[in-house]
């Protein structure tokens, strides 16, 4: 073996050793291909379940709400110094609970994140002094990460701040022919790795839609980049 044949095995041998070292720090595309992946929007039919009567609530007459439900009732604040004769419907949901995946780039996927004990809701308030009527619907639900991913942040670059990815909620208020009476969408949000907190979500829609409401579908939109915990 000449000296050429000796200082090529040489080289090899280091760059194996230096691939090897990288893979074991999980810096080397192999390694840290399997730590990245993309959540995927939620595509199957989440909403209402239409085959349960809502549940119908009205006080006989009027009456004060406790104020610790005005923030999840979304109850405005020229609401709040009146008796109110609110109204409301609540629906079972489905599925239960509403589970999100990550798609790993080296293959395979795991749970992102669920939102567990849905509850939607909306709620008619008239202020007796004006008639004034006011209508929200409301979402709340559970968000628990599966503590296997979290929202990739991507770091600052040169005349841009650091962000992290987000999705939206998008609801779609329905008739009882399963018609569209208006879609609304929630601010984005993007997932840690211990999330566990209450998700709420309130919009305000026109009030002549109140006895016309049915159900409701949602989604979740946007596909996020994806790292392991």
């Amino acid at each position: 073996m000449n000296e050429y044949e000796v200082g090529r095995d040489v080289q090899m041998l280091r760059a194996r050793i230096e691939r090897l070292e990288r893979v074991c720090d999980g810096h080397s595309p192999e390694a840290s291909g399997r730590h990245q992946g993309v959540s995927a929007p939620h595509a199957e039919s989440a909403g209402v379940a239409r085959h349960h009567a809502p549940l119908h609530w009205k006080p006989e007459k009027a009456m004060q709400l406790p104020p610790f439900l005005y923030p999840l009732l979304g109850v405005p604040e020229r609401l709040r110094q009146f008796d109110l004769m609110p109204e409301s419907k609540t629906w079972i949901c489905q599925p239960e609970p509403l589970v999100l995946f990550v798609n790993w780039f080296a293959g395979g996927s795991d749970e992102f994140y669920r939102l567990q004990n849905q509850v939607f809701s909306v709620i008619r308030l008239i202020e007796p002094n004006s008639g004034h009527i006011s209508c929200t619907a409301t979402y709340s639900a559970r968000l628990v990460a599966s503590g296997k991913a979290r929202s990739h942040y991507f770091p600052a670059t040169s005349g841009q701040t650091g962000f992290l990815p987000t999705s939206q909620f998008n609801i779609t208020l329905r008739d009882s022919q399963g018609g569209s009476l208006g879609v609304y969408v929630s601010p984005g949000y993007s997932i840690a790795c211990q999330d566990n907190h209450e998700f709420v979500q309130l919009w305000d829609f026109n009030a002549g839609l109140y006895d016309l409401v049915a159900g409701a579908t949602w989604e979740v939109t946007g596909a996020q980049a994806v790292d392991g915990c």
